[in-house]
């Protein structure tokens, strides 16, 4: 499998490349450095990774940038800023990986845990996995 690995060279995501680059090809992306760079609070910057990257398989993240503090010292600015980077930008992997619908293989496969099933590729065999990567196990 093709693999991105966004945040690949920082410390969670260079042991996340690690354990993949023995089974998979892996294609690292960083803010700074790696094979390709993004700016997870850029939506446009997300697109031109994608584009860079080509066909790919699945996508794991392991970046993000926010600010710490304790609830009376963060601002409005502060929480804006993690927001943009950790949870939009995360957000916007998955929205804009789902539209390019350029993945490599034909197959996606499926990690049971006891409460989800997560799709590791965002291939769409259906309607249902197109609109949703991530849904709760009923059973």
């Amino acid at each position: 499998m093709r693999v991105i690995v966004v945040g690949g060279t920082g410390t969670i995501g260079s042991a996340v490349v690690a354990a993949l680059s023995a089974r998979h090809e892996v294609v690292v992306a960083g803010r700074k450095s790696g094979v390709v760079t993004v700016d997870l609070a850029s939506p446009d910057s997300i697109r031109a990774m994608f584009q860079s990257v080509g066909k790919f398989d699945a996508i794991v993240c392991a970046a993000g940038q926010a600010k710490f503090g304790s609830l009376d010292d963060l601002t409005d600015a502060d929480y804006l800023f993690s927001f943009s980077n950790k949870l939009m930008g995360q957000a916007n992997l998955v929205r804009i990986g789902c539209q390019r619908r350029c993945y490599k293989s034909a197959n996606h496969r499926t990690e049971k845990s006891s409460e989800y099933r997560v799709t590791m590729s965002l291939h769409h065999s259906s309607r249902r996995r197109r609109d949703g990567c991530c849904e709760r196990r009923t059973s």
